[in-house]
């Protein structure tokens, strides 16, 4: 006898006798792992399972082709002795005889079912066995949603905790003490979500546990996003946090999350958070315009029947290309067989895309045996599949009459569809192949092996009484009539954890939430329990920890200005004020120093706008400055996002060249783009050329560490009417100046302004622009002036024209000789001409000393060039003192970071001393230390506030002397407190911000 020949030739007719219900059958006696009884599930809807499962029993060395005694019992035990006593019992007698036998013997295994300590659902009646309340077996659609979740035992050593992409890393001494901690990503949020637009959002929503939890240290959470951003350097993200309400848990209240301290970092794929509180976390993109992209599988299960007039449920999924979010959606589905392979469908969306349905559309074989007698087609909201990150749908099958389904074949095709763009999945099975019995199908259900767990059941529900079961069920918000039949039980404690294990409440790697309840109604001894439980399950499931591998990043903008020793707090405030400008900010530090003695604080309004383009290209508009870039087809090797804005306040220092400028500093980005084919940039001017064509220079710049300004010799260009046209390869900043001015006029404008008083004796300042006639200029000019420096318009403006040849321009204002007003040095001031040209601005100040004049004045301010009979521009102001005055307006000093004109209302500063007063006393010794650290007090500041006998007191006068709170910023103080459980000192804070509007609607610039 050869023996290979005679094995394989029973390993085929075995083969032949097994059916997928007896290799289900089997699986659970040999007590096979789930990827195996995965396997089998899935080669029995292409061919017979038998030889796949001898495969797997050879590699456990469960039998060999020696001895087959294990599967001999195993028949035996699932009463398939047909088989056993024509194909095994033979073929075992004569390898008997075999001189190798006893050398390849296998372990006897004990595969008597009784002894397994596995706990399943109650099997109930055929028929009846039910699933989130549908049943199985008579063919009622399911549909399960199981959010991915991880709990896990972080000690004061930290460690990391990974589900679903999602990653939370806790630093060594972050924690005083041993805590369960809790990821879960959160795929259909019941709930009000933050922010104007959802679509911006670029994650799912993350539920971080214990809720309000602390560290001492922030942690980092990695985020995987759905964002194409080309770009990422360029970007910001917006990190909303949320807490849920103690009266409704349903309710969640957002907060957005100041990112000064702490900024979130985004690259491609990911964006990394630090907290050091837990949360909710939703996170959006903080552009008007970007590219969404969705990689989604389309993934379909069968469930199997018990007769052959049973109805046929096909459950067909979407789920993130994610092998984690694969494996999950296969255990949530575990009770069915899978159809075929997954197939992909790409999802790509622009933010400001018009939100369609996504469709899934079931069609049959027309000579199938079966129909669908419902809708064959399923819609969703695109945007709410892309970010739920899993949806599905059920679609049933009915027998038609009069027909056989032994030989039937499934035949069916999906097709998922948008717009344009479609995926189709061809599903096929044999459907003798989808029979099983009840026995399998229980066996399908069966929990995995959790004893332990059901022996914390037991030992919490024990310690249950009347009281505490009320108390929980408040906590879960169980239902009225819920709440009643578990009190009517005669084992409360026992009644409350099973229905919260039935509604997977809890679950065997699902306990914070229980954890949470038992703490909130001061059970803390039970809810020990639960920490040396999830303790001992990830000491049992622990894996050996990756090194990480760390990656050199540039310096951020803080730590270079720190290392020029400038304070934290004054950086963190001086890079708001200057939009992140690393030059302007340390200007603004060095007048804070004490190095310059006057700076103006601009904060210019923003002209910029991106949009996402294919390699199709197209047109860029930045409509409020007249600005075009126009990108041909053909022009980018792959999709970008394109970026236009307008630079302004700049310093005339920074500034290239000598020649006459006549229109803005414009910025296409990103600047190490280069193009395949040129592109054009039209920017407007303010000069009237006649039949003349100038002679122009581009300087191109570089804004990385300051800019570097060079000839773009490179670059064609044209002279039009109103504007030039820029002929480019490379992106970058363009800066355009006229050499030779003999022919051209400059088109200006002129415009006056007044600043605010407080009372009748101080000196007024009347300040004449003179700036080029562009609207981006006019609207950045009274920004600045109007906003940032408290100052009124005395008129509208006046436009003029400049002409080319050198002549002495002066301004005068004249003073009725009745006021008791007088200029201080002269009335008249000469203005450089060549100044007016090479600069888009100039301001000319006059200033009147006040001898207590209360009344109306009465100005002329003039100005006009010796050419010229008539003044160019004449402005007759008539006013009166009295809407000059502003009481509570105090000019800032070079020593503070409040820009110049910020206007605080008396009521509101009387309100927030009255309210400074207050809240001292409800603050001890060591809150307010530890908020004190928290907002970046010194540690030995923090060591005199403990000492003090006023600790409250002195905290508050600290953190209004270090900026960190004042009359309009209070949001720092009012979010700790609230993160640290002082909730009525933050309802203090509260009911302040409410009583005072001002502090969140002031002006640009001045809210917080």
């Amino acid at each position: 006898m050869y023996l290979p020949a005679e094995y394989g030739r029973l390993k085929v007719k075995f083969d032949e006798d097994l059916t997928l219900d007896s290799s289900l059958k089997l699986a659970m006696l040999f007590q096979l792992p789930r990827s195996n009884v995965d396997r089998l599930r899935r080669v029995s809807l292409v061919e017979t399972p038998g030889i796949t499962l001898l495969e797997i029993l050879e590699d456990r060395d469960i039998i060999n082709m020696y001895d087959v005694t294990n599967l001999q019992k195993a028949l035996i035990g699932i009463r398939h002795n047909k088989t056993n006593d024509t194909l095994l019992v033979p073929y075992q007698e004569r390898v008997r005889k075999h001189p190798l036998f006893e050398e390849h013997r296998t372990e006897e295994l004990q595969l008597d079912e009784e002894e397994e300590e596995q706990t399943t659902y109650e099997t109930e009646q055929e028929g009846s066995y039910t699933e989130g309340g549908s049943s199985v077996v008579t063919g009622e659609p399911v549909q399960r949603y199981r959010n991915p979740s991880l709990e896990q035992m972080i000690g004061t050593e930290g460690g990391t905790i990974s589900v679903a992409g999602v990653k939370l890393s806790v630093p060594g001494d972050a924690l005083t003490e041993n805590r369960v901690i809790a990821v879960e990503v959160v795929r259909d949020a019941d709930m009000d979500l933050p922010g104007e637009d959802n679509r911006s959002r670029i994650t799912p929503l993350i539920k971080l546990g214990p809720l309000k939890l602390e560290f001492k240290k922030p942690v980092r959470v990695t985020i995987p996003h759905c964002a194409v951003i080309p770009e990422v350097h360029r970007h910001s993200v917006i990190v909303y946090s949320g807490k849920q309400s103690e009266n409704n848990k349903d309710r969640v209240f957002w907060t957005r999350e100041s990112s000064a301290s702490l900024p979130p970092r985004l690259d491609e794929e990911t964006v990394e958070v630090s907290l050091t509180c837990l949360s909710f976390l939703s996170i959006s993109l903080d552009i008007s315009e970007f590219k969404r992209k969705h990689i989604l599988r389309v993934v379909s299960f069968v469930d199997g029947i018990t007769n052959p007039e049973e109805d046929i449920i096909i459950t067909c999924c979407l789920c993130r290309d994610n092998d984690e979010e694969l494996m999950s959606l296969i255990e949530d589905h575990k009770s069915m067989l899978g159809l075929g392979n997954y197939t992909t469908h790409q999802i790509e969306r622009s933010s400001s895309d018009v939100s369609e349905k996504l469709e899934m559309y079931l069609e049959l074989n027309k000579d199938s045996a079966y129909f669908i007698p419902e809708e064959s087609s399923k819609h969703f909201d695109i945007d709410h599949a892309c970010e739920a990150s899993r949806v599905s749908h059920q679609f049933r099958l009915q027998k038609k009459e009069d027909t056989c389904v032994d030989t039937t074949i499934l035949d069916a095709k999906l097709t998922v569809r948008h717009g344009d763009t479609s995926t189709e999945s061809l599903l096929q099975a044999q459907v003798r192949s989808l029979f099983m019995s009840t026995e399998t199908k229980n066996y399908l259900r069966k929990k995995p092996n959790v004893k332990q767990y059901e022996d914390l059941k037991l030992k919490i529900a024990s310690q249950l009484d009347k009281d505490h079961c009320e108390e929980l069920c408040e906590y879960f918000g169980l239902a009225s009539d819920v709440r009643e039949s578990i009190l009517r039980a005669g084992d409360v404690g026992m009644e409350l954890v099973t229905i919260l294990d039935e509604r997977e409440l809890i679950m065997p790697r699902k306990m914070i939430a229980l954890y949470e309840g038992l703490t909130a109604i001061n059970l803390n001894e039970i809810a020990r329990e639960i920490t040396e439980y999830t303790a001992s399950l990830n000491k049992s499931g622990e894996q050996p920890k990756q090194e990480q591998k760390t990656v050199p990043t540039k310096p951020s903008k803080v730590k270079i200005l720190m290392e020029e020793g400038f304070t934290k707090t004054n950086v963190i405030q001086a890079l708001k004020l200057s939009q992140g400008q690393v030059n302007l900010s340390r200007k603004i530090l060095q007048v804070i120093d004490g190095h310059k003695e006057q700076i103006q604080a601009q904060e210019p309004r923003v002209f910029y706008k991106e949009h996402f383009f294919r390699e199709l290209g197209g047109d860029l508009i930045l409509l409020e400055a007249g600005i075009t870039l126009m990108l041909p087809p053909g022009c980018l090797l792959k999709n970008r996002i394109i970026n236009l804005s307008v630079i302004t306040g700049l310093d005339p220092s920074e500034l290239p060249g000598t020649g006459s400028r006549l229109c803005q500093i414009v910025k296409c980005g990103p600047e190490e783009i280069r193009l395949q084919e040129p592109a054009l940039l039209r920017i407007p001017h303010c000069g009237y050329l006649g039949t003349k064509s100038p002679r122009v220079t581009i300087y191109g710049g570089q804004s990385e560490g300051g800019i570097d300004w060079k000839d773009r010799a490179d670059c064609e260009y044209k002279v039009k009417d109103h504007y030039f046209e820029l002929e480019m390869k490379k992106l970058g900043m363009f800066c355009i100046t006229i050499e030779d001015k003999t022919g051209i006029q400059k088109h200006m404008r002129a415009l006056p302004l007044i600043n605010k008083i407080s009372s009748h004796t101080d000196d007024l300042i009347i300040t004449l622009w003179l700036f080029n006639s562009d609207d981006v200029e006019h609207q950045c000019l009274l920004q600045e002036e109007t906003i940032q420096h408290g100052k009124i318009q005395l008129a509208e403006h006046s436009s003029f024209s400049l002409e080319p040849e050198r002549s002495s321009i002066s301004a005068q204002i004249s003073v009725p000789s009745e006021h008791v007003l007088t200029v201080v040095d002269s009335d008249t001031q000469e203005i450089d001409h060549e100044h007016l040209w090479t600069q888009t601005r100039h301001k000319v100040e006059f200033r009147l000393k006040n001898q207590g004049h209360d009344g109306n004045i009465a100005l002329t301010v003039s100005a006009k060039s010796l050419l010229q009979n008539n003044p160019f521009c004449n402005f007759e102001i008539n006013m009166e003192m009295e809407n000059l005055l502003s009481p509570s307006f105090t000019p800032s000093s070079g020593g503070s970071l409040i820009p110049v004109g910020r206007q605080i209302p008396t009521a509101m500063v009387d309100s927030f001393d009255t309210m400074k007063k207050r809240l001292p006393s409800m603050i001890d010794k060591d809150t307010a230390a530890h908020i004190g650290a928290i907002l970046g007090l010194p540690e030995d500041l923090t060591s005199t506030i403990r000492r003090s006998k006023t600790p409250g007191m002195l905290l508050l006068d600290k953190l209004v002397e270090k900026t960190v709170i004042s009359a309009v910023k209070v949001s720092p103080l009012e979010r700790v407190l609230m993160n640290n459980g002082n909730v009525d000192e933050a309802e203090l804070i509260q009911t302040y911000r409410k009583e005072n509007v001002v502090v969140s609607g002031l002006s640009p610039g001045l809210s917080e």
